[in-house]
């Protein structure tokens, strides 16, 4: 499918992948930036068990799933455009709510906010580009995007430390309204509705039932997106582990920014050689071997946490490779779920996007609670997971692992 746009003037693909890799931005900077933040953030509001700080970066994942219900609906129904637009002007105010806080309670309300405006835009935007692409050319489309948007994770802790080197950290709010001011000027300038009026979707209980029972039933739709929540799990068991292990286990919390921006270094990697790879190889034979790659990586690394043989350049050389799994899959994942959704894009993006981050942060969650000073807890979670996701990527492909099934009018 080309990249054709409905309205002249639209974005060419170099800057229509640019502009949706920094409307994804936002959500990694959300989350990212406040990791360098949380030890002051407890202090100044008076947190005082070290594992409730990560409950800052929870709440925005749970407004982040909150929304991801209702946006895709709805973009289904109005258009994409609106939407889109709403929830980066609600990014801006949140974020901006956030610098007022004067209490933890206040804070994750705030957040939990920031997160649905976030979620709102990311879904939206996915929804643009299933409009425009589908199948390997979709597949190649989101590694692009995804490749330019790690740098997100790269900078984004930097960037929070660099804030709290010169004042509160409120002031990274503060830089979070300024990025997304900026990025909704570009929207608006630049980004025209992708959904013509006569591929919408009526907002009636009859046609959401029927776009939401074709999502459900749909065997690609569901197995994928189960694969994604489990491997969602180990991401968020990561994102509320990650400063307290650099604390606590290994005592380098100065070392924090650098190393994640080179674990995150491994996810931009694969999503560059995705996008190089999948239209010759294919989203199957990628993303299988992948996974298989995942669980194998989280199984060495639970052994070396096990056998006390853990230090920090193991931890970063065995995670960098892991990420680097996990984006590979999920580059392909995503795809894969949407293979056969391109009449209800919206609410496959909703209830694809709900299910897999609500199952994902309530085993993210406990992932990260287990915390116990080792990383044996976030590795036996990652491995069990991969290998779960495994069993349910072989049950979907009806025991064919690595075979294009020719039958899917999508994948070539």
């Amino acid at each position: 499918m080309s990249a054709k746009p409905l309205i002249k003037g639209e974005p060419g693909r170099v800057e229509f992948i640019l502009l949706i890799s920094v409307i994804m931005m936002t959500v990694a900077f959300a989350i990212d930036s406040m990791l360098p933040a949380l030890p002051m953030m407890g202090r100044d509001l008076g947190v005082t068990d070290q594992n409730d700080r990560p409950i800052v970066i929870t709440a925005f994942l749970i407004g982040f799933t909150a929304a991801l219900l209702i946006a895709g609906i709805w973009s289904d129904a109005v258009g994409r455009r609106r939407p889109l637009l709403l929830g980066l002007a609600g990014y801006v105010i949140s974020s901006l709510a956030c610098t007022l806080a004067n209490s933890f309670e206040i804070l994750l309300v705030a957040r939990v906010v920031q997160g649905m405006a976030a979620g709102a835009a990311q879904v939206v935007i996915r929804s643009v580009v299933r409009d425009k692409f589908a199948g390997r050319d979709m597949a190649q489309v989101m590694s692009l995007a995804s490749m330019i948007f790690m740098a997100a994770p790269i900078l984004a802790p930097a960037m929070g430390q660099l804030v709290l080197n010169f004042g509160s950290w409120r002031l990274i709010f503060g830089a979070l309204a300024c990025i997304g001011a900026l990025v909704w000027l570009w929207t608006i300038l630049r980004i025209r509705e992708s959904l013509a009026p006569k591929a919408r979707s009526a907002f009636s209980r009859a046609n959401l039932f029927a776009n939401g029972r074709a999502v459900l039933t749909d065997r690609m739709s569901l197995g994928y997106t189960l694969a994604i929540a489990l491997l969602s799990s180990g991401l968020f068991g990561f994102l509320l582990s990650i400063e307290q292990i650099f604390d606590q286990t290994f005592g380098r919390r100065d070392f924090l920014p650098t190393g994640f921006a080179v674990m995150a270094l491994g996810m931009a990697a694969a999503s560059l050689a995705n996008a190089a790879m999948v239209k010759r190889f294919g989203m199957r034979l990628i993303g299988h071997w992948a996974l298989i790659g995942f669980v194998s990586v989280a199984g060495v690394h639970l052994t070396v946490s096990v056998l006390g043989e853990q230090s920090l350049a193991l931890f970063l050389s065995l995670q960098t490779l892991m990420m680097f799994c996990h984006a590979l899959c999920m580059g392909n994942f995503n795809a894969m779920a949407m293979e056969n959704m391109g009449h209800a894009a919206g609410m496959a993006n909703s209830l694809q996007g709900t299910f897999s981050n609500l199952i994902g942060l309530v085993l993210g969650t406990i992932i990260g609670q287990s915390f116990d000073g080792s990383t044996m807890p976030f590795y036996l979670g990652c491995f069990t997971c991969g290998l779960t996701a495994l069993v349910a990527v072989y049950v979907t492909e009806g025991g064919q692992l690595f075979v294009a099934r020719a039958a899917s009018k999508d994948e070539d």
